[in-house]
């Protein structure tokens, strides 16, 4: 996990997804689920990006984002935006 990201911060990002992709699966089986699984297109993925951005500061490498890319590894692999 990124080092600025608190256990808190994770679980909040966790549910930002989970009211986007409007998935009533408990956060910890969506945490471990491939994106493609949770029927995360390419549409969604931006628009998740855009609310981290806005919320958070911090940007998801959607370069490194693949169909296996479990929503954990894409919170682990968030990049922050510097102020």
């Amino acid at each position: 996990m990124n080092n600025k990201i608190t256990h808190e911060t994770r679980n909040e990002l966790l549910t930002v997804i989970k009211s986007l992709i409007l998935s009533d699966l408990p956060i910890e089986e969506m945490e471990s689920m491939a994106i493609i699984q949770l029927g995360v297109d390419s549409m969604a993925l931006l628009q998740i990006s855009f609310e981290f951005e806005n919320i958070y500061s911090l940007k998801i490498d959607i370069d490194n984002i693949g169909s296996d890319t479990t929503v954990g590894n894409m919170i682990d692999n968030l990049i922050s935006i510097p102020e």
